[in-house]
């Protein structure tokens, strides 16, 4: 081995992560997921996302993503819906 290449060796062998002085929380991210896990029982409890259609008619299934709060409302929302409306 050149000594260059040993000399970085050595060098890379003692690199460290520096961390910031202060960490980031993860407050707003974990009060987000209890809210969502909350939410997803109520949906569970009342059967939200489910149903009981009449055996007697032709049957049809749409899907439409759960509403999670991941960004802003725009005109997507608003063309998905009608497609499963209409």
């Amino acid at each position: 081995m050149s000594s260059t290449t040993a000399e970085t060796t050595e060098k890379m062998s003692n690199l460290t992560i520096a961390t910031p002085a202060t960490t980031k929380g993860t407050a707003k991210r974990d009060a987000l997921r209890k809210n969502e896990i909350d939410v997803q029982a109520i949906w569970k409890e009342q059967n939200a996302f489910e149903a009981n259609p009449a055996s007697d008619k032709e049957s049809f299934m749409v899907t439409f993503p759960y509403p999670y709060s991941n960004g802003h409302l725009h005109i997507g929302h608003a063309f998905s819906l009608t497609k499963a409306i209409f």
